[in-house]
């Protein structure tokens, strides 16, 4: 049983050891994403007070997209009104954007407000 103790003891090191790499990765990871995303909100200023919404730079197209999106002004009211006109479809973690929209064109009027949410793509042009 010595053995095992042994053998046991040294997966757990090797395991412990492992993990405390993965969680220095995942620490750099977290680190260089949130550098990204300022990178980006820099980007997408820059291109905004450019007039810009589209760039070729080094073998790669950046572009600006835009999507509206809606969220409720009111979650009780969006709940109330899901609730009186069986709409629970609208629903996901957050709003069915598709459902909210084609309600919208067709005339409803939900407790929702629209935004438009902006992003950078980067693509390899090949």
């Amino acid at each position: 049983m010595t053995a095992n103790k042994a053998i046991i003891h040294d997966i757990v090191v090797e395991r412990l050891r492992v993990k405390a790499t993965i969680d220095g990765i995942n620490a750099q990871l977290k680190t260089a994403k949130a550098e990204l995303m300022e990178i980006d909100s820099k980007l997408l200023a820059e291109m905004n007070e450019a007039r810009q919404t589209l760039t070729r730079i080094e073998g790669h197209t950046i572009s600006v997209t835009s999507q509206d999106l809606y969220t409720p002004t009111d979650w009780a009211d969006f709940n109330a009104y899901c609730e009186e006109n069986r709409c629970s479809y609208l629903f996901q973690r957050r709003l069915t954007q598709k459902a909210v929209q084609e309600m919208m064109d067709l005339g409803e009027e939900l407790p929702v407000e629209k935004f438009t949410k902006h992003a950078i793509s980067v693509r390899k042009v090949k």
